[in-house]
């Protein structure tokens, strides 16, 4: 049996968050690709570059089953060190890399705690304490997700 290495944090994430939208980072499994890439074609940057692009092109594009099938004629036999199973990879996160339909209803799929958070948070010269970075990175998650309306209304309720 084979079993990825971050499949245990993503079975607590659907225990301890059941309702959550789970999406994996669009960059990290781009860097997996561009990695698993070099492994296949380690000679051939051409080529290497046009399957990367056509991998992704697919999850972009929302067809994630086209992405899998493509990815199960390139298996590596002999796989580096530290290059991702990548058929594996895309299996268990099929429903997590759909990236058409998380941007067409307005998720995020870059990293949420980079585009939210540190954007406006880490700014030169801030700091904050609990409470208030709580309360700015509700702000911020709200206005990033078009719900900012939700926040005037309840400024205009009070």
């Amino acid at each position: 049996m084979i079993v990825e290495k971050c499949r245990i944090p993503l079975l607590l994430c659907e225990e301890l968050f059941p309702d959550a939208v789970q999406i994996l980072d669009f960059y990290h499994f781009s860097e997996n690709v561009h990695e698993y890439a070099k492994a296949i074609y380690p000679e051939n940057e051409v080529i290497r570059k046009a399957w990367v692009n056509k991998l992704l092109g697919f999850v972009t594009r929302g067809e994630v089953t086209k992405a899998a099938n493509f990815i199960e004629k390139h298996t590596l036999i002999n796989q580096p060190e530290g290059t991702v199973n990548l058929p594996l990879y895309i299996n268990n996160n099929i429903k997590r890399i759909d990236y058409k339909y998380f941007k067409d209803n307005k998720y995020y799929i870059e990293s949420g705690n980079k585009t939210v958070i540190q954007k406006r948070m880490k700014q030169s010269g801030m700091w904050w304490r609990l409470s208030g970075g709580q309360y700015i990175a509700t702000l911020r998650g709200k206005y990033k997700s078009d719900l900012w309306d939700e926040v005037k209304k309840a400024i205009e309720a009070l």
